[in-house]
């Protein structure tokens, strides 16, 4: 799997893959960069070769030259081992990196520290 930056040159077409418990956030940040195609999953999902068969079937049918796969770090981990053996790596599959900031970041902190100290 490669690296995903915040945008792929030459990409145009993108199919999500995501087993988590909001997708919203993502799917709607892909749609305003290119045309998009899902293939969601319950949060946690533990993937099967029919499942990358399927998505890989799916990704096949983009009428595009310019596409690539996205899925999330989570869901990256839980691929990596078999990326060979399911002929992940046959495919351009990328990792969409998400961060979290929290809003009056000190004064959680300091909740946090109170709570547990």
């Amino acid at each position: 799997m490669k690296s995903f930056t915040y945008s792929i040159e030459n990409i145009n077409s993108v199919l999500i893959v995501a087993g988590i418990a909001n997708p919203d956030t993502m799917v709607s940040y892909l749609k305003s960069h290119y045309r998009v195609k899902e293939f969601l999953f319950s949060d946690h999902h533990n993937y099967t070769l029919e499942d990358i068969q399927k998505i890989h079937q799916k990704f096949d049918t983009f009428v595009s030259e310019s596409k690539a796969i996205v899925t999330t770090f989570k869901d990256y981990m839980r691929l990596k081992d078999k990326r060979s053996e399911w002929g992940l790596d046959k495919y351009p599959w990328y990792i969409l990196p998400i961060s979290i900031e929290i809003d009056r970041e000190k004064e959680f902190v300091k909740l946090v520290k109170e709570y547990v100290g």
